[in-house]
């Protein structure tokens, strides 16, 4: 006898759960077939097609994987930086986020550009779009050159987090090294945060973390935020966690190491742009070994993902430092263009996964 839940599941005397993902007409048929049978079989079919089952849902050991769907499109180039300008330079780290006016905004790091020869050959740059799906985003400019009045030497690395009104903008100085802060209200205008030394960093960097702390990104989860960010110690990159209540400098835990080694590799680079995002009870890290290839790893626990092994790798995909953004229901990705010569964006989608992983 089978019975039939709204999802789709079957299940065979209550005991197995068949994957088959049915259509909504191969669903009615079965249920036409139960009617047909006997219509107490058919009472109970509709009983159990309102109870919810474990197949895709957030109990699920098997979580789905993320996938690029259709085409990418070009959203910003290699931009005019003026006195700034080199042949050489290139796009890399960067951030996408909605602003108070409802225009998206592309904050992107330029490297080996002209004149910051002391100051690490880097600035941060702007671009800006009234819809997330438009090709060539306006350029706005120069947002953010390093400060050494207050302690910086490179900015790189940023990212954006929202939170009711208050746009938190995280960035990395890489050869201080050190996490620092911006806040504003309209998500384009930004005020550095300064620690009680009046300098920009978070917190102090322990001896495992401070080889070139870099790539700061954020979720909140209950009332802690948690501060993705890498590092290499011994030229062994590995993916840092830290958290907060506040976000305020001083107010950091100590670190967690989160994710290292396994076959994304363990060089230097191997564990850069760290990017979590959370989808249907698990949390997923996006991490970049190199400007080709990115390895995702799915978890229950938002502070293990790679312990020097593949237990919870789920994807790679072709593409390099991603982020993850949300419009009107539809999730967007985003990512360098091949060459670092700018940035491109594609909608991402999710498919039944393989992987069966067991951790809380």
């Amino acid at each position: 006898m089978w019975f039939i839940d709204r999802r789709g599941c079957c299940y065979d005397n209550l005991s197995n759960i068949y994957r088959l993902n049915m259509t909504g007409i191969e669903i009615k048929q079965r249920i036409y077939k139960a009617i047909m049978h006997s219509a107490s079989q058919f009472a109970i079919a509709l009983v159990i097609f309102l109870v919810p089952c474990g197949c895709g849902t957030e109990n699920s050991k098997i979580p789905e994987i993320p996938v690029i769907e259709g085409a990418w499109w070009s959203i910003a180039g290699n931009p005019d930086l003026g006195s700034y300008n080199n042949k050489d330079q290139q796009n890399v780290d960067f951030t996408v986020f909605k602003a108070s006016d409802g225009t998206w905004q592309l904050w992107g790091c330029m490297r080996y550009v002209s004149n910051l020869d002391s100051l690490g050959k880097r600035l941060l740059y702007r671009w800006e779009s009234a819809v997330i799906t438009d090709t060539s985003w306006i350029p706005r400019g120069i947002a953010l050159v390093p400060d050494t009045a207050i302690g910086e030497r490179m900015v790189q690395s940023p990212f954006c987090y929202n939170e009711k009104g208050l746009y938190n903008l995280f960035y990395s100085d890489y050869n201080t090294p050190q996490i620092c802060l911006m806040t504003g209200t309209d998500g384009k205008n930004f005020t550095r945060v300064l620690n009680k030394k009046g300098k920009v960093g978070l917190w102090e960097m322990s001896q495992e973390d401070q080889y070139h702390g870099r790539d700061p990104m954020i979720i909140k989860i209950g009332d802690l935020y948690y501060c993705y960010y890498c590092a290499h110690t011994d030229f062994k990159g590995a993916v840092y966690c830290r958290t907060s209540k506040t976000m305020a400098p001083g107010s950091w835990s100590r670190s967690t190491k989160v994710a290292w080694a396994g076959s994304a590799g363990n060089t230097f680079t191997s564990a850069e742009s760290p990017f979590v995002f959370y989808h249907k009870g698990w949390y997923y890290l996006f991490r970049t070994p190199d400007q080709k290839k990115c390895f995702v790893y799915a978890s229950r626990n938002p502070m293990e993902f790679c312990y020097d092994n593949d237990k919870f790798l789920v994807a790679t995909l072709d593409l390099a430092q991603p982020e993850i953004v949300e419009d009107n229901g539809h999730l967007y990705i985003a990512s360098f263009k091949p060459g670092l010569h700018g940035y491109r964006m594609a909608r991402l989608g999710w498919e039944r996964g393989k992987t069966v992983i067991n951790n809380r």
